[in-house]
């Protein structure tokens, strides 16, 4: 589609015709999706209760051809549903596992992105949680690199600066994140920093998370003052 609206195509229905996520190569030459299928694919199990969701990154040309996966979740599947306990059993969730947030990295040989997990349960009801950026696997692969844990939306820049949403704590690959910014006497007590967007002005935007009664609290700093910890930034 042109900037007006108008030229709409379809370039790309994707695997199971749920694509999100689309992001422009550095070169403009290709896209990257998250492409929301089936775990076990290409070939699906014969029971279809055994076939969980799952994402696989797929990377596309510009005009929607040549598309290929570079990287698939391997969601797990729990108990069999309907779930009838016996005395002593409890159920198994299943495993889900979804990608989110792509970035390419400036040389458009790989990309960045979260992985997101959580427990899913016959009833419908999920649990629990996480959220790691990782890099895509060269060549394609199941296995993709991990860059950091507890962190999500990743963006790169020229300088291969790797900035993303994280926890207020430690990174846990040592030497790798460090806090743009600290909160010496928080007005509240604050969880999570997500959001991060960087103006051209050197101006940081990030939304805090917090466990009053106020969830979301937008914060403006100026990245130089170290006042806030606001994100984690490192190189990769």
């Amino acid at each position: 589609m042109d900037t007006d609206g108008s030229n709409l195509q379809l370039i790309y229905r994707g695997l199971l015709n749920n694509v999100r996520y689309p992001v422009w190569s550095p070169n403009g030459q290709q896209i990257a999706v998250a492409d929301n299928n089936t775990w076990p694919w290409p070939v699906p199990d014969p029971d279809p209760q055994n076939n969980v969701s799952a994402t696989a990154i797929t990377v596309l040309n510009a005009d929607g051809s040549g598309s290929r996966q570079v990287y698939q979740t391997q969601s797990r599947k729990g108990s069999r549903c309907p779930f009838v306990a016996l005395p002593g059993q409890s159920e198994t969730p299943s495993i889900i596992v979804l990608v989110e947030r792509l970035t390419w990295m400036p040389d458009g040989q790989r990309l960045a992105f979260t992985n997101v997990g959580f427990l899913a349960f016959c009833d419908g009801h999920i649990s629990g949680g996480r959220a790691d950026v990782y890099l895509s696997p060269i060549p394609p692969a199941l296995t993709p690199t991990e860059v950091t844990s507890s962190a999500a939306n990743p963006s790169i820049n020229r300088n291969r600066q790797l900035l993303f949403e994280g926890s207020l704590g430690t990174i846990e690959r040592e030497g790798f994140g460090r806090p743009i910014c600290k909160l010496n006497r928080p007005a509240r007590p604050f969880l999570s920093a997500i959001m991060p967007k960087v103006n051209r002005f050197g101006h940081l935007m990030v939304a805090v998370l917090s466990s009053s009664e106020i969830p979301v609290v937008l914060l403006r700093i100026v990245v130089n003052v170290p006042k806030l910890l606001c994100s984690m930034i490192g190189k990769i």
